[in-house]
């Protein structure tokens, strides 16, 4: 996601630029430039607000202005890896300018990797979200989803990355207790893994009245079940960031040309 803006046209100020020095006026242009680009970003922000669903503030503040000089008079407005730690926003926005298969989240690969997530599938949010699970914004929340892979000794590389401190504090989320199940007729008692009270379970869609997901069940409690994650069919996402079509919008080139009659003014009062 790239814009350029070059200056062209304009011959109303040209007797105003040739009050200036050549070194001001590449100056004012390099500014006028700048001004606009950070114009692109905003609509391109706003853009992504009225579009996306629960988009997130790291993703709309990823989009950073690259300033024009006066040697080089072309901004750049692009996503940019803002933490070392996240993902990457050049990947999901590329998926939103142009459409394409979504792809699979971290906690998705690892799941996959130990069977629980049937392959063609992501995970999407229920619509009442497991109590501690969601992030407010539609997506599952970071220290969630290390506990539900640690649940499933899932994530053993990305909990041992973790200090000590925050080690300790992922093992107090998971306990053991004991419920009683039905073999044979007979009540058998055995030991639950439990996270924050629950036992969690993948269901594949043969269960009856449990979609294909992941699901949590309270012991002792039959009827007390609630979802925490749903598997679907591998999505594609629709085109919905025409960066294209704001870089040629006409009032983006206006824009352009009040900024540089008012960097020309200011250059000629200093």
């Amino acid at each position: 996601m790239k814009i350029n803006l070059q200056i062209k046209g304009l011959e109303d100020v040209q007797r105003q630029l040739a009050r200036l020095s050549n070194g001001a006026t590449r100056e004012a242009f390099a500014k006028a430039v700048t001004d606009t680009a950070y114009q692109a970003q905003r609509r391109i922000q706003e853009n992504m607000r009225r579009n996306f669903t629960g988009v997130t503030p790291y993703l709309v503040k990823s989009v950073l202005v690259e300033h024009a000089t006066p040697e080089s008079l072309s901004a750049r407005v692009a996503p940019s890896l803002i933490d070392p730690s996240a993902v990457d926003p050049q990947k999901i926005l590329r998926a939103q300018e142009f459409g394409g298969a979504r792809r699979a989240k971290r906690y998705e690969v690892a799941l996959r990797a130990v069977g629980v997530l049937p392959p063609g599938f992501v995970t999407t949010l229920p619509r009442n979200p497991f109590p501690g699970s969601a992030d407010g914004r539609g997506n599952l929340r970071g220290r969630f989803a290390i506990e539900l892979l640690n649940y499933f000794q899932a994530g053993a590389a990305r909990v041992a990355a973790l200090n000590k401190r925050k080690q300790s504090a992922l093992r107090r989320t998971i306990s053991y207790s004991s419920a009683m199940r039905y073999v044979n007729r007979q009540l058998v008692d055995r030991e639950v893994k439990l996270l924050h009270g629950y036992e969690m379970f993948a269901a594949d869609g043969t269960t009856r009245g449990l979609a294909p997901g992941i699901w949590a069940r309270r012991p002792g409690v039959h009827r007390e079940i609630k979802p925490v994650l749903v598997f679907v069919r591998d999505a594609s996402y629709r085109p919905r960031l025409d960066v294209e079509k704001i870089a040629k919008d006409g009032a983006l080139q206006q824009y352009l040309e009040r900024r540089l009659r008012y960097r020309i003014r200011k250059a000629l009062e200093e």
